[in-house]
C-alpha cells in the first residue's frame, strides 16, 4: 500500500483492491484491512493485511478466519504473501500462520526511492487445513 506507486494516492490502492478478481475485509472499527489480489479461481490469490494500530500478535484466529474465507470462496490451492523483506514483523506472522517461504524477488519493490527485497511466502491448502 505504501510503495512508490501508490504513495499518496488512495484512490488507485482502493481501486485496485476492488477490482472483480478481489476480496476486502474490514477488521475491526478502522483497525485493520486485509484483501486477496490476484484471485486465480482454483489456483492462487495474493493476500494483503494492514494494521492500522500495528499489532499483529494476538489477531492469528481473526487472520485465519479471513485466510479461510479466501480459501473457500476462490475453490483455491494456495494463498501467496509477499512483502518487504524489512518487514520482520509480518514475516514472524506469516510463519505463525503456517506460510512457508518460497523466494525472495530481488530489487522487488521501490519504497522511499530506494530499491528493496520482496519476500515471498505461501500457504497450500492442505497446510491450512492439516492434510484435508
Amino acid at each position: 500500500m505504501f510503495d512508490d506507486l501508490t504513495k499518496g494516492d488512495y484512490n488507485l490502492y482502493i481501486n485496485a483492491l476492488l477490482a472483480p478478481n478481489s476480496l476486502f475485509y474490514e477488521i475491526g472499527d478502522e483497525v485493520g484491512i486485509a484483501a486477496a489480489t490476484n484471485i486465480n479461481l482454483r489456483v492462487d490469490a495474493v493476500v494483503h493485511l494492514i494494521m492500522f494500530d500495528r499489532h499483529l500478535r494476538g489477531r492469528e484466529a481473526i487472520f485465519l478466519e479471513i485466510l479461510d474465507d479466501v480459501f473457500a470462496r476462490g475453490r483455491l490451492a494456495r494463498v501467496t504473501a509477499a512483502f518487504p523483506m524489512s518487514r520482520t514483523t509480518t514475516r514472524k506472522l506469516v510463519e505463525r500462520l503456517g506460510f512457508t517461504h518460497e523466494g525472495t524477488l530481488r530489487n522487488g519493490m521501490l519504497i522511499d526511492g530506494l530499491y528493496e527485497d520482496v519476500i515471498i511466502y505461501g500457504l497450500l491448502r492442505e497446510e491450512m487445513y492439516g492434510g484435508q
